[in-house]
């Protein structure tokens, strides 16, 4: 059995670190992309790609116009939490443009909702959040850690 001894692994073409194992054993992928954003706007309205979000935590990603673009071909883990008040909402998850996935409640009361996904995304597809057939209001909040109610995360995971 043969054993392979490093403490990093750089880029070919540069002194970027592409990937870091402790003494301890810990893995790190420092230029995995990955964002977070939060929605910090109460929203109403209907039809419309959800806009306006506010960027926590942002790793070797491509985000503008709100929406991210993959930088590499790979499976992303895409995650959208919503917080609304009663009416009804339908909430998807899109990738260039065409619904992947969607949560669609109609209630009296506020309510929250969530939704995984994992899509097998090309270089330069995009993904993005968008909000259909909506009759409630979906809340946003700038206070830390409700801010969080409504919120996405994606990332590659393989």
């Amino acid at each position: 059995m043969s054993k392979l001894y490093v403490n990093e692994v750089h880029s070919k073409t540069g002194s970027t670190k592409a990937l870091e194992i402790s003494s301890n054993g810990v893995v790190q992928q420092p230029k995995v992309p990955a964002v977070h954003g939060v929605n910090l706007t109460t929203r109403t309205g209907s039809s419309v790609k959800f806009t306006g979000w506010t960027i926590r935590v942002d790793n070797n990603s491509d985000w503008s116009n709100d929406e991210f673009t993959c930088p590499v071909d790979g499976i992303y883990e895409v995650t959208a939490n919503i917080w609304r008040s009663s009416g009804t909402v339908q909430y998807n998850i899109r990738r260039n443009g065409t619904s992947e996935a969607a949560v669609r409640q109609s209630t009296t009361d506020d309510e929250g909702a969530n939704m995984t996904i994992l899509l097998d995304c090309s270089a330069s597809d995009t993904i993005d959040f968008y909000r259909d057939n909506m009759t409630g209001t979906v809340y946003g909040s700038s206070v830390k850690p409700y801010d969080s109610l409504t919120s996405f995360t994606i990332k590659l995971v393989g």
